[in-house]
């Protein structure tokens, strides 16, 4: 299983980014294998217009099955929700933080394509969740 994040920085200890579509770094965890991906959105970063739906096209591309971000916009969720991406909007500071809180089912199921970013909640517990066969895999 892969699980994308957006970062500020190209290590699980950086702070998640606020957008997907100003993050710098992508980090993508391929649980099934132990590795992670640093895919650099510089190409994307500092574009006027659909910088989201870009980045969500690269995702895309890397067959990624779930995003973890504080916000994603209308038109990023769109290209994700085509590809079967599954979204989780997370309050987490840190991309390791969302890792866990993901693992912790602590996170908010994108349904449509107007969520809001997150705010903290403590220990939440979505109305919805998530599941997957791979659920336990941390690694």
């Amino acid at each position: 299983m892969k699980i994308a994040m957006p970062a500020l920085g190209p290590t699980l200890e950086s702070p998640l980014a606020e957008r997907l579509s100003r993050a710098p770094y992508i980090l993508i965890l391929n649980t099934g294998a132990g590795q992670m991906e640093v895919i650099e959105n510089s190409e994307n970063l500092y574009l006027r217009e659909d910088a989201g739906h870009r980045t969500a096209r690269e995702l895309c591309a890397n067959r990624i099955h779930y995003l973890l971000a504080k916000h994603v916009g209308p038109k990023a969720y769109q290209v994700l929700h085509e590809a079967d991406i599954k979204v989780g909007i997370v309050a987490s500071d840190s991309c390791i933080e969302a890792l866990n809180d993901f693992w912790d089912e602590n996170f908010l199921p994108m349904h449509g394509a107007h969520a809001h970013p997150a705010s903290k909640w403590g220990a939440w517990n979505p109305p919805v969740k998530i599941t997957t066969e791979h659920k336990g895999e941390k690694g």
